[in-house]
């Protein structure tokens, strides 16, 4: 999340998809990690978690994410909130790879799934290729499925161009909660063609 970007229609878009996450029954202690970077202060702080219409209590973070620097501390600050489904909200989402400060990395993602936590993560994500969104969605979705992480997913997809997805993960304890997750978005009335697996 960069603060000059704050009160876009993308964070519309999270206050709209944090509401609607809430109405449910799965996902239970719901924690955001902002991923800040650029230039921010306490007003910045303040002025996001207003616009996404959280807590501070809800809000694991307010430091800045750096692409080297504190970076594996500022991601296992996740950690101390082990009981808690979590919001990442990385200026642009999750990539196999690049560690730079507007990603979290696959590897990144499994490790704050640890297989014996049912925890769910959503993952704000337009880092996908802009020529063909939904294949470029699957296959993320599918590296992430693979022998090498192991994790159970599913995206909310967002067929309009320059607009964000979600991706859902856990780790294989989560699985039932993020089957009940995608049952419930349904039930709520996403069309299941928005929700890839």
């Amino acid at each position: 999340m960069n603060p000059k970007y704050c009160g876009d229609a993308k964070d519309l878009f999270k206050r709209g998809f944090l509401n609607l996450i809430r109405t449910g029954k799965v996902v239970q202690n719901l924690m955001v990690l902002p991923f800040f970077t650029g230039e921010f202060g306490p007003d910045d702080v303040a002025a996001y978690m207003r616009i996404i219409g959280i807590t501070k209590a809800e809000l694991l973070s307010d430091e800045r994410f750096f692409r080297v620097q504190g970076r594996k501390e500022y991601i296992d600050t996740a950690s101390i909130a082990a009981k808690h489904d979590l919001f990442l909200d990385p200026d642009r989402g999750a990539v196999p790879e690049e560690a730079d400060r507007e990603v979290i990395t696959y590897g990144e993602i499994a490790l704050l799934l640890p297989q014996q936590e049912s925890r769910i993560l959503m993952i704000y994500d337009e880092s996908v290729n802009m020529a063909d969104r939904e294949r470029a969605t699957r296959e993320k979705i599918d590296a992430l499925r693979s022998a090498k992480y192991g994790l159970h997913t599913f995206a909310y997809f967002n067929a309009s161009p320059n607009n964000p997805n979600v991706l859902f993960v856990a780790s294989g304890a989560g699985r039932q909660r993020i089957q009940s997750l995608m049952a419930e978005l349904e039930n709520a009335g996403i069309p299941k063609s928005r929700l890839l697996t």
